[in-house]
C-alpha cells in the first residue's frame, strides 16, 4: 500500500491469482483512513476470461497512476500478447501512454517516474516525458533495464550484475558508477535523493555459488 497525497487514504492493489496459477496485481483500490471505506479505483477485469494485470503504481504530481497489461489475444494462464499502456486511474481510468502490443516475452522495461519539472516520465529504450522523444541513448543490449528514478526525478540508478551506475534520467549522461564483488540484488534511493542505498551477496565461492554473506552499502553519487 502506498499513502494518497495529503495522508488521508492508503492506495493499494488488488491482488489474486490468474486462472489459479499466477500471483499477480489485477486492481486498485483505496481505504479512507478515517472512515474506513473502501473505494474501487480500478475494479477486477478480463479480456479473453484473462485478468487485466495493474502493476507497478505510483503518484505523479498527485495524480495517481498505473500500468495496465491488458490481454490482446486468447491463453491458458497468460495472454500471447498483451496492449500495455499507462493510465491515469480516475475512475474512469485515461490512457496516458501506450507501450503498444508486446509478446508475453517482451513485457518488461514498462515503468514511469516524476522529472524534475514534475511532468510524467515514462520509460520506453530510454527516458522521456510524455509526448516528448526521448532525450538520452537508447539502452543497448546488456542493459535493458529502466532502473530507479531518484525522488526529485533528476537521476536513475540502474544495477546490472556486479554493477550500479547512476545516470542522469533525461540527459542518460553518467554521474557515477561502482563495481562490487558480487550481484546486486536491490537499490533503493533516500527520500532526499541524495543518497542511495544497495545490497550486494558475497560468496564464498563463486562458481560453485557458495553463498557468504549480504552486503549493506550506502553510496552519495
Amino acid at each position: 500500500p502506498m499513502f494518497a497525497p495529503g495522508g488521508r487514504h492508503l492506495v493499494y492493489s488488488i491482488g489474486g491469482a490468474v486462472n489459479g496459477a499466477y500471483g499477480g496485481n489485477i486492481g486498485l483500490a483505496r481505504v479512507a483512513l478515517d472512515s474506513h471505506r473502501i473505494e474501487l479505483l480500478y475494479p477486477v477485469s478480463r479480456d479473453y476470461n484473462l485478468y487485466h494485470l495493474i502493476d507497478p503504481k505510483g503518484f505523479v504530481s498527485g495524480r495517481l497512476l498505473a500500468v495496465r497489461q491488458r490481454p490482446a489475444t486468447p491463453g491458458y494462464y497468460l495472454a500471447d500478447e498483451y496492449d500495455c499502456e499507462l493510465l491515469e486511474i480516475g475512475p474512469p481510468p485515461t490512457v496516458v501512454y501506450s507501450w503498444g502490443r508486446r509478446k508475453l516475452s517482451g513485457r518488461t522495461g514498462l515503468a514511469f517516474a516524476q522529472g524534475a519539472d514534475g511532468k510524467v516520465l515514462v520509460y520506453h529504450t530510454a527516458w522521456r516525458a510524455v509526448g516528448e522523444e526521448a532525450t538520452g541513448p537508447a539502452a543497448s543490449a546488456t542493459d535493458q533495464s529502466a532502473g530507479l528514478p531518484s525522488p526529485n526525478g533528476v537521476l536513475v540508478a540502474v544495477g546490472s550484475e556486479s554493477r550500479v551506475t547512476v545516470r542522469e534520467l533525461q540527459s542518460g549522461v553518467v554521474r557515477r558508477e561502482w563495481n562490487f564483488g558480487g550481484p546486486v540484488q536491490h537499490i533503493a534511493w533516500s527520500p532526499d535523493s541524495r543518497r542511495l542505498a544497495v545490497i550486494v551477496t558475497n560468496y564464498r565461492d563463486r562458481e560453485e555459488e557458495i553463498f557468504d554473506f549480504d552486503e549493506l552499502l550506502v553510496l552519495e553519487p
